[in-house]
Parts: C-alpha cells; sequence; structure tokens
C-alpha cells in the first residue's frame, strides 16, 4: 500500500485536502481502491481486460490513431468485391460515354 504525507501549512486545511487529492489521483491510489472494494472472478477480470484493451488506443492500425484528434472508431476499407463492381460500373459508363459522342 502506498503511504502518501500531505503536510499542513498555517492551518490551511483546504489546500492540503487539494494537495492530497491531486496526490492520490496522479498515484492512481483512488482507482485502486475502488477496484477492490469487491471480488471478481478470474474469468470476470479477464472480459474486463480484453474490453479495457478493445477501447484501448494502442489497440488496432496505427494508422488510424495517427494525431491527437484521431477518431475512436477508424474509418473502414471498401470490400475488394464493392470496388471491382464499381470499377466494372465505371468502365462501363465511360464506354458508354465515349461511344455516344461518335
Amino acid at each position: 500500500m502506498t503511504n502518501i504525507c500531505v503536510p499542513v501549512f498555517d492551518n490551511d486545511v483546504t489546500a492540503a485536502l487539494a494537495k492530497l487529492k491531486r496526490v492520490t489521483q496522479r498515484t492512481g491510489l483512488l482507482r485502486e481502491m475502488k477496484r477492490r472494494t469487491f471480488y471478481l472472478p478470474p474469468g470476470e477480470c479477464r472480459r474486463l481486460k480484453s474490453a479495457r484493451a478493445r477501447r484501448s488506443p494502442t489497440s488496432g492500425s496505427p494508422s488510424a490513431w495517427s494525431g491527437p484528434m484521431a477518431t475512436a472508431t477508424p474509418s473502414r476499407a471498401r470490400p475488394p468485391m464493392r470496388k471491382a463492381l464499381i470499377a466494372a460500373v465505371a468502365r462501363s459508363f465511360k464506354a458508354a460515354r465515349t461511344s455516344v459522342g461518335r
């Protein structure tokens, strides 16, 4: 367990409480206490851990997280079948347009 000591100067308790809050937040003590308030079975721990990993910005493709304003869900590329269909339709329109002009 982490020992935290916050000195109180000139009976200024509000400043000491603010500093205590910052220190506990920085060390992650409150998060750890909340996590340990009740028992989680090992299977539940694994499920939560994998869910946390899926939400993590480090998972997935690195190009999807390229900047500070990156979105949480990267855009998906079109399936190859759809790309081929679009290319075929574009070729047919292009062929029809050139044959009409002649």
